[in-house]
This record gives structure tokens, C-alpha cells and sequence, in this order.
């Protein structure tokens, strides 16, 4: 194989759907009521190890390519599992799903590789005690083996440091309680969530009752998400859009080659996820952004490069 150096990148490309938002249809169609079509799912190992989970847990799942078919039960529906729930790699999969054991009236054990082992699970397992789960691990770490309660208490949680994970796994629990549930999470800078909002929006959508606003206190700004216990879901047909973070790679590759001029489309825009378009402007690429479509709260769009980078004033800090 002879691989030569690209002069320039034109035309137009579409990428596989958004991993985020495709584990959140999958686990929230399985406790909705009635059938949740997902197209355009995300063909990741981690997806398919919250899939296999799922299907674990009893609940009936067809897929054809990147469509995936499922057939809720309801927010009581599930199963338990005779055997334990392996989630691969995928963090995402353990915390979203340890929410959602946390008010089942079985016991179940979430399991992971090797990598995903060495995790702490210590900030969700906390919130998740505190609503009346019992959680039973060694140092913190998968595997955890949850015996659930219902219903669970419902709890003010708040996050020192935001993540999206622990926020799901906790509204999720939260679906599951006695009255409102929330999560605060800081934030010193604009208004909105700080972290990914993917699971509210997909909350939302299917039916739940869901409020979140900021609050400042003194010079600090918070933002919380809460959502009310009795909530109802109805499956419904999702459309995930293109993974932003893939599209990463062809817009760092068009952007580096003057010349180059190239359209991803249907790509997801929340504005949560554009932390990596403003770092590409600040390091002087040429991007636009054009929302064209809105699904459950979800913008998706086109992202268009033009190559050739220009020198940007200052240096360029991409904090993590």
C-alpha cells in the first residue's frame, strides 16, 4: 500500500452517529411505553455493550444496520438478569444503567474490562446510596452489585466538579422516586449546563417532566436539572446525528490544507459539544456552523472547513 500526501480535501462527508446520544435513546426507549425506533444509531463497541445489557435485562431489541427497533415495557418492565451485566469499556454504560438498577426491585452486578475496572465509581455510587440503593463494591470500582429499592428517596445532588455521566446515572435514579429529583452543577462563566445535556434533552422528549435554570449565588453561577419521580414515557422515533467528535479528524485535515474546502452534514451541534469548533477558530480555521434540523431538542447541520490556517495572535490553551 502506497499512501501520498493529500494536496487539498473537497467535497462533502457525513459521519456515524453521535455515541453520546445513541446510548441515551437506547436505555431510555428500553423503560418508555411502546416502541422507540433509533436510525442512524452509532456502530461503536461501546454502544452495542449497552445494547447487550439492555437485551439482558429482558428487554426485546431488533437491529438491522444502524436502525435499531425497541420494544419498551415500561419504567417497570425490566428483568433481572441471570447473569452479570458486562459493559466493556464503555463508563457511559455503567453509570447510566447503575441510575436505572438503583430502582429495580432485583439485584444486579455491573461488570467491565480491565480498563473500565480501574474507574472510580465512588461519585455515583454516593448519590445513588443516598436515594436508597444498595451498592456493593471494592474500592470504589466495578464490578458493582446493586440491590435496588422502590421507590427511591429523591435527593438534591450537587456535583463539585460537573460531569455528564454521574448527572445521567443520578435523573435517571430519579425517574424512579418518590417526588423531584435535581443535580447543581457549577459553572463560573455563561449560563446553561456545563456539561453534556444530552440525557435531559432525551428525557424531555419521551414525555418526562423535566426544569433546570441557573442560579447565581455571590459571584459563583450554578446550574441544576430536575426531574419529577412519576414522569411517563412514550417510546418515539429518534434521528441521531453525526458524531461531532468524529468529524474532528476531516475538519483538523481540510482546515491544514489550503485549498480544501469541505461540508459535513447532518452533523450533531449542541451547543455543549462546541468547545472543539472554537478551538479550531482560535488557531486561526475558517468554520462555519448552519443548524438545519432540531430532533428532541438535539440541533444537527453542516459544519463547513475552508483549508488554510491563519496565524492566530496569542497561543492556543485547550483546557481539558
Amino acid at each position: 500500500m502506497r499512501i501520498t500526501k493529500a494536496r487539498e480535501i473537497r467535497g462533502t462527508a457525513r459521519v456515524p452517529g453521535d455515541k453520546s446520544i445513541s446510548h441515551r435513546a437506547a436505555i431510555i426507549g428500553s423503560v418508555a411505553e411502546g416502541v422507540t425506533e433509533i436510525c442512524n444509531f452509532a456502530t461503536s463497541t461501546d454502544c452495542a455493550s449497552t445494547l447487550e445489557c439492555l437485551s439482558a435485562l429482558g428487554v426485546r431489541i431488533e437491529r438491522e444496520g444502524t436502525i435499531v427497533r425497541i420494544s419498551g415495557e415500561g419504567k417497570h418492565g425490566l428483568w433481572e438478569p441471570r447473569g452479570e451485566l458486562y459493559c466493556g469499556n464503555s463508563g457511559t454504560t455503567a453509570r447510566l444503567l447503575a441510575g436505572v438498577l438503583a430502582g429495580q426491585q432485583f439485584k444486579s452486578v455491573l461488570k467491565g474490562d480491565r480498563s473500565l475496572s480501574s474507574r472510580p465509581m465512588a461519585r455515583i455510587i454516593s448519590p445513588l446510596g443516598r436515594m436508597g440503593a444498595v451498592v456493593e463494591c471494592v474500592d470504589d470500582m466495578l464490578p458493582l452489585a446493586i440491590r435496588g429499592r422502590r421507590p427511591l428517596t429523591a435527593i438534591s445532588h450537587r456535583q463539585t466538579v460537573a460531569s455528564a455521566q454521574v448527572k445521567s446515572g443520578v435523573l435517571l435514579a430519579g425517574l424512579y422516586a418518590e417526588g423531584t429529583t435535581s443535580v447543581t452543577e457549577p459553572r463560573s462563566d455563561k449560563p446553561g449546563p456545563v456539561s453534556r445535556d444530552h440525557t435531559e434533552l432525551m428525557l424531555r422528549a419521551f414525555g418526562a417532566d423535566i426544569d433546570e435554570g441557573d442560579i447565581r449565588t455571590g459571584e459563583h453561577l450554578e446550574h441544576t436539572v430536575s426531574i419529577v419521580g412519576d414522569s411517563r414515557l412514550v417510546g418515539r422515533k429518534v434521528s441521531v446525528p453525526g458524531d461531532i467528535s468524529s468529524a474532528a479528524f476531516f475538519i483538523a485535515a481540510a482546515a491544514g490544507l489550503e485549498g480544501s474546502f469541505l461540508e459535513i452534514r447532518e452533523v450533531g451541534l449542541n451547543p455543549t459539544r462546541l468547545g472543539v469548533i472554537d478551538s479550531f477558530r482560535r488557531m486561526g480555521a475558517s468554520i462555519d456552523i448552519e443548524v438545519t434540523a432540531e430532533q428532541g431538542g438535539e440541533p444537527s447541520g453542516t459544519i463547513s472547513v475552508k483549508g488554510g490556517l491563519e496565524s492566530p495572535k496569542d497561543a492556543v490553551v485547550i483546557g481539558g
